[in-house]
């Protein structure tokens, strides 16, 4: 049996859903008894300090160097990695590869998509992906589709899909009658979502309840902001709505184009935060995150947001009911990490058996 190492990571990027997730996964490891390479994290807080460069090459160097000192061992990287300029490329992992270690990526995001999302290095292609992961032994994906997707492009590394993201909470259900029968939840960065301005539900209709930086919209009678909140408190503040939406971009009526559809491929970390609230899901019937919810029954899937209110008032109390209690058994199982806990156990033992 291997030991297993991780690359620890500091994430200090506010109240977001991706820096909680990303902390929950470093706190998952260290309870999973794996080591960290490096004691002293890589961390992405962007800083005007003048030595906040000279800072990141001596941590990027520290790295390198406990890195070549790692023999027989597997190594999990989480994807892409930050600081990946200073320590992370093919010569580095090639040279872990011929020490006798595995190399097992997690991948929380495509840089492909970051790419598409803001604007950056349009030319970076998903076969220019799949060559990087190509260096892995395994993938963790956090779905089938988005695997799927790297293997239509060349990845031919073995691949795994989680098929959901956990998340280390206090999960709250509220009963349906305690909850704002008019509120939906939405959170996320909100100055993209700009899909918001288009909202305009009747007055008696449904209130769009808005969490997060950068509102810039008219509070009117469907939209009200109620501000930014760590994770934590975040759940709290939702728990009493009746859904929680999974939108993005610009358009209400469309879905598909939105920076080339990265919604089908792509579990958006903002659903774990909903679900930790008790809440189902509203989300665009073409994503990822739609064969969960489907599969699971803990929400309700449309094609244009103008849909909504009819598609809302379709749901009965008896089968709102049920969602509740679909949720709570999902609760259960990203509290305690399990579909984590399962994708690394297939990774490992994968690993182990090709020995």
């Amino acid at each position: 049996m291997k030991n297993i190492y991780y690359i620890k990571e500091r994430n200090n990027h506010g109240n977001t859903a991706g820096t909680k997730l990303k902390d929950d996964l470093m706190l998952y490891f260290e309870k999973s008894g794996f080591f960290p390479v490096n004691k002293t994290p890589i961390y992405s807080k962007k800083s005007s300090n003048p030595f906040y460069f000279l800072q990141s090459l001596i941590l990027g160097f520290y790295l390198k160097t406990q890195l070549s000192k790692l023999k027989n061992s597997i190594l999990i990287i989480v994807y892409p990695a930050i600081k990946s300029r200073i320590w992370f490329s093919n010569r580095v992992l090639l040279k872990l590869k011929k020490r006798g270690n595995k190399l097992i990526f997690y991948v929380f995001d495509l840089v492909y998509f970051q790419n598409k999302c803001f604007d950056v290095n349009k030319s970076f292609k998903l076969g220019d992906e799949a060559r990087i992961l190509n260096i892995a032994d395994v993938c963790l994906f956090a779905s089938d589709r988005e695997a799927k997707l790297l293997k239509e492009n060349g990845l031919q590394s073995k691949t795994i899909a989680l098929d959901f993201l956990d998340l280390f909470c206090e999960p709250i259900l509220n009963k349906a009658s305690n909850r704002n029968p008019n509120s939906i939840s939405f959170c996320g960065y909100l100055t993209r979502a700009t899909f918001l301005e288009k909202l305009s539900f009747n007055e008696s209709s449904f209130v769009v309840d808005c969490f997060g930086d950068g509102f810039c919209y008219h509070d009117n009678h469907t939209l009200r902001y109620i501000g930014s909140f760590s994770s934590e408190a975040l759940t709290n503040k939702m728990a009493n709505s009746k859904y929680g939406l999974v939108w993005d971009g610009q358009d209400i009526d469309t879905f598909g184009n939105f920076y080339e559809g990265y919604e089908k491929y792509i579990i958006p970390h903002k659903a774990c935060s909903y679900i930790a609230a008790g809440l189902p899901l509203i989300c665009w019937e073409d994503s990822a995150l739609y064969d969960f919810v489907r599969k699971n029954g803990i929400g309700i899937g449309v094609s244009s947001l103008l849909n909504l209110p009819k598609t809302i008032e379709s749901i009965s109390d008896s089968d709102y009911a049920q969602m509740i209690k679909n949720i709570k058994k999902i609760q259960d199982k990203i509290s305690s990490f399990y579909y984590h806990d399962h994708a690394f156990f297939e990774a490992i033992s994968f690993i182990n058996k090709s020995e």
